[in-house]
């Protein structure tokens, strides 16, 4: 008898946490073009597997924002959903999506006239050493590697080693 309550219990409690239509800000037309969020859900294998936190925070914000365009995303997901596999990760990939994705939040608070939450703005704004590989030009590496620096990102330490490492690439 309590195995039947309990496995009731859990099913019904599964739909009370799950976002719906109603919780959007958002519920009556798609904001951003309908291509440009497919071609987002396109991605989300890869971005899951390369950068589980940004895919997370994109699903978040997307439920949450604008409905239609979430569910937009999620056709282009369905697409490659069974039967497929992402590809190795590549740090320049992995942040273009990063870069998108961050693109995709913004224009959707901007549209809908909210304040993006703190989470959004905190994990966003988290500037990394790694970040510093993702450049080509060696001048943009140690741009980025001095500014990373100059906001006390890094040590001092781990700046002259990654300098001295960017330079000896030449």
């Amino acid at each position: 008898m309590y195995k039947y309550v309990l496995c009731i219990f859990l099913f019904l409690s599964t739909f009370a946490i799950a976002a719906s239509k109603k919780d959007s800000l958002n519920q009556d037309k798609a904001l951003i073009e309908k291509e440009t969020m497919f071609n987002a859900g396109t991605w989300k294998l890869y971005m899951e597997k390369c950068d589980g936190k940004a895919q997370k925070r994109l699903i978040s914000e997307l439920q949450r924002l604008s409905w239609p365009d979430f569910r937009n995303y999620t056709r282009g997901a369905a697409k490659y959903a069974s039967g497929w596999s992402s590809g190795s990760c590549d740090g320049g990939e992995t942040q273009k999506g990063r870069n998108f994705y961050n693109w995709v939040i913004d224009e959707l608070v901007h549209l809908t006239g909210d304040k993006p939450t703190k989470q959004t703005d905190n994990k966003r704004n988290v500037e990394k050493i790694e970040d510093v590989d993702d450049l080509d030009n060696v001048e943009e590496k140690l741009k980025k590697l001095k500014s990373l620096f100059d906001k006390n990102l890094i040590t001092e330490e781990e700046y002259t080693e990654k300098k001295k490492e960017i330079l000896d690439l030449i």
